[in-house]
Formats: structure tokens, C-alpha cells, sequence
């Protein structure tokens, strides 16, 4: 795979910055992206894209947040990389809480969930319906809250996966 030298400076600076170096990590993804881009590697492009945008969202950014995440998500989609699409629309669903669009949150996260479902991503479905579950929660939508977070649970069951079992049950006890 001849691509592999520049997702390894990829990923380690998304270790470093979510490890708490955040100066070093943002810096190597800054790097990685610029290589990305001369050598022409459209998935580490579009891999540090996504990676930049959740750092641009963390310093408030939320416009260029979004842009970056656009692109990557865009570009994931034409190399037909649905993960990538999947990680990408996580930055623009986060966005979207924060300035409280919450009809643009339900409809990332309700296309996240098909991708994860389809792709077998067991905790990303789980996530995904778990957050479904707290934006109808805050909408004072109680019934579909509780629709998602039993849906989560018996996905958590299906698979023994406790810890979605337990979490699922704190949840349906606020629903």
C-alpha cells in the first residue's frame, strides 16, 4: 500500500492532539495534509480535512469547521470510502448542536446510522441511536427518545455488548 507512510502521520497527529499535545497534533495533521495534497493521496487529504475541522471546531471556528468537513466528507464519498463519509459528518453534526440546529443534527445523524448499520459498526450504531435519543430528550420529543435508547439496548443485547446494555438502561430511566 503505498499510501501507508502518510496515513501513519495522519493518525499519530490525531493521537497526539486527542492525547493532549493538541500544538504538536495539529501541527503534524497541518503537515500530513500539505504532503497529502503534493503527492496528490486524495484519502489522507480528505483523512487530515476531517481531522483539521474537529480542531477548528474546538477553537470555535464552527464555518471553517464546517467547510473542512464538507470537503472531506465530499471527497470520501467520490473515492467511495463510506467510513470516511461516516467520521466526516460527525464534525458538522457536532456543529450543529452547538449553534442548536437540531433538525440538521437529526438528519446527519439518521444518515450516520445507516451508513454504521450497514457497514456493521456495532458501537457507532449504538452511539449514533444514543444520540438520536438526547436530541429528541432536549426537543421534549419523550416517546421517540425512548424508541431510540430501547432500539440502542437491543442492539447492545443482541451482541453481549454490556456496556451499551447498562448505558441504554441509565437512558431509558430519564426517557
Amino acid at each position: 500500500m503505498e499510501d501507508a507512510p502518510l496515513r501513519l502521520p495522519w493518525s499519530t497527529g490525531a493521537v497526539l492532539y486527542h492525547g493532549g499535545d493538541r500544538e504538536a497534533g495539529r501541527c503534524l495533521v497541518e503537515e500530513t495534509l500539505a504532503r497529502a495534497r503534493e503527492v496528490g493521496d486524495r484519502w489522507v487529504e480528505a483523512a487530515a480535512l476531517m481531522e483539521r475541522a474537529g480542531h477548528r471546531l474546538d477553537d470555535g471556528d464552527v464555518s471553517a469547521a464546517r467547510a473542512d468537513a464538507r470537503h472531506s466528507a465530499d471527497t470520501f464519498l467520490r473515492l467511495t470510502d463510506r467510513w470516511g463519509v461516516l467520521r466526516a459528518n460527525a464534525v458538522p453534526a457536532r456543529a450543529s448542536k452547538i449553534d442548536l440546529d437540531h433538525l440538521g443534527v437529526i438528519d446527519l445523524l439518521e444518515e450516520d446510522l445507516l451508513v454504521a448499520e450497514e457497514l456493521g459498526l456495532l458501537t457507532d450504531v449504538i452511539e449514533t441511536l444514543f444520540r438520536l435519543g438526547r436530541l429528541a430528550a432536549a426537543r421534549g420529543e419523550r416517546s421517540r427518545a425512548r424508541h431510540f435508547h430501547e432500539r440502542a439496548r437491543r442492539v447492545a443485547a443482541e451482541r453481549s455488548y454490556t456496556s451499551g446494555v447498562v448505558e441504554a438502561d441509565a437512558w431509558l430511566v430519564r426517557a
